[in-house]
């Protein structure tokens, strides 16, 4: 059991720095606050050493869990974006390069193809001109 809880928190692990890689591609940075701001916004305006700081209140434990399980909700909805995006665009790729190399083969194909039939309508030709057009000598 304790290796599945490893093998759990390894792959949490690896998926969530996946979702902040993802994060960050839109442009977004963690803060000294640890929050997530744009990467040009401009720093936050120092606070007054007047002021004490804004207390906040806890929200009540029911908006806490759910609050936390809606962001696991989604956390797991962006991994799963980031999995089978990369999945689609391994797939796009293989395809493109397939299809790519099929046309190549087909085009060889078909100019092989080309090449023979104008070999038989010169022979037809060639054969016409000397034979005539009822199989007998025009000469």
């Amino acid at each position: 059991m304790a290796e599945s809880t490893k093998r759990l928190r390894v792959r949490g692990s690896s998926s969530t720095a996946g979702g902040r890689g993802v994060i960050q591609s839109f442009g977004l940075t963690k803060n000294a606050d640890n929050r997530w701001v744009h990467r040009n916004s401009p720093p936050p305006p120092p606070q007054h050493q007047n002021q004490p700081p804004p207390q906040l209140q806890p929200p009540p434990p029911l908006l806490q869990q759910q609050s936390s399980s809606f962001d696991d909700v989604m956390r797991g909805i962006n991994d799963l974006r980031t999995f089978f995006g990369d999945r689609f665009n391994t797939l796009n790729e293989s395809m493109n390069a397939r299809f790519e190399q099929l046309e190549l083969n087909m085009g060889d194909r078909f100019d092989t193809i080309d090449a023979r039939v104008e070999h038989v309508e010169h022979d037809i030709d060639y054969l016409r001109r000397h034979f005539g057009p009822h199989g007998g000598s025009s000469s």
